[in-house]
């Protein structure tokens, strides 16, 4: 589908995250701890993780034994967990923090006080909930359902603002910051492009790699998709192993790349946007490098990967696992000055506000 230049609806443009001249290292990640989110362990599933907007929590979601958990980051405590009914798909903290969404398979949207787990509210959807997304404003929410609808929500009030269709089950959705572009992602192959102002469909993007086989031509679920800080890329992957970088401007494929050839679960840019990060049914994490999607770091096997999520700083970075476990890594530059770097920042931080209490005296 045609339309107009998109990156003119998407907000403006992130920092860059080198300076001139500056070198690039190669990143890594560390585990720091790994909790049972699912109380089934190897049998259980861990469906969602996010960060807190403050970066001090983690809520999740798990598959078998029904629960949304909210934990500590600096030791892994729960603070507070809950049953539901039904698998827990998706979790989402409202952007100041107040609220926890979840969605899942027994059709509902909630609303809890993220600190306490008080249940607030609950939506009906009349269909499982495979995807939700808070807006990076805070004013709604999205919701993407197995049959294929995607709706925005005005929360806390749990109103529909408007609905549209994907084509079949969606199961990612995402927002340019701003609010104004919006991606789904669906088992149609397709990620689509709308504008929220109503939920106008601008633009339908679609893998260029197709597989031929018993069956004819097949193409690939979209299992997971986001934009990159700048709002210059949407990011997707999903089945058959293939990570996809699209050019919001126009559509076009900027990148693709496959080193498993199986289900790829969740795919993550980070927030400098430098590079983008995916796990899935090869039980590893990569690093890519944008724009070209040349993979800097791989780690060692673990669980089959459903969901990654860097934390505010883009120090942390939370992933949720087929086998129960919630793992929490720490993002490592390579960059050997990098303390060396933020002594010095810190330096003339402190001097400025020396400077600025013996003025005010």
């Amino acid at each position: 589908m045609s339309g107009p230049p998109l990156l003119l609806l998407a907000v403006a443009l992130a920092p860059a995250g080198l300076a001139a001249g500056e070198p690039e290292y190669t990143p890594s990640l560390q585990l720091i701890w790994q909790r049972l989110g699912d109380l089934n362990g190897e049998k259980g599933s861990v469906e969602s993780a996010e960060f807190s907007p403050d970066g001090t929590l983690i809520a999740s979601g798990s598959k078998y034994d029904n629960q949304v958990i909210v934990w500590r980051v600096a030791d892994g405590t729960v603070l507070w967990r809950t049953t539901v009914e039904e698998e827990v798909e998706c979790v989402a903290f409202s952007p100041d923090g107040r609220y926890l969404a979840t969605g899942g398979e027994d059709d509902l949207l909630r609303l809890w006080n993220a600190t306490d787990g008080k249940l607030l509210r609950s939506v009906p959807h009349g269909d499982a909930i495979d995807g939700c997304r808070w807006s990076t404003s805070g004013k709604f929410i999205a919701t993407g359902q197995e049959q294929g609808r995607v709706t925005l929500w005005s929360m806390p009030e749990g109103k529909a603002i408007a609905s549209a269709t994907h084509g079949d089950t969606v199961n990612s959705i995402d927002f340019s910051r701003g609010d104004r572009l919006m991606a789904t992602a669906g088992d149609n192959a397709e990620v689509r492009l709308w504008d929220t102002d109503g939920l106008k469909l601008l633009r339908v993007l679609r893998s260029p790699v197709k597989q031929s086989g018993q069956k004819g031509v097949v193409e690939f679920s979209q299992v997971s998709v986001r934009f990159s800080p700048d709002g210059r890329y949407v990011a997707s992957t999903g089945y058959g192993g293939y990570v996809n970088l699209f050019r919001v401007e126009d559509g076009a494929v900027a990148a693709t790349t496959n080193h498993t050839g199986v289900k790829m679960e969740a795919i993550e840019f980070t927030r400098d946007g430098r590079f983008l990060v995916s796990t899935g049914h090869d039980r590893r994490i990569r690093i890519y490098r944008v724009p070209d999607l040349h993979v800097v770091h791989t780690t060692d096997a673990v669980g089959n990967g459903e969901y990654l999520h860097f934390d505010p700083k883009g120090n942390l970075l939370v992933s949720a696992h087929e086998d129960g476990l919630l793992r929490l890594w720490l993002w490592q530059s390579g960059d050997p000055m990098i303390n060396t770097k933020e002594h010095q920042r810190l330096k003339v931080r402190q001097a400025g506000a020396a400077a600025r209490r013996k003025q005010a005296k």
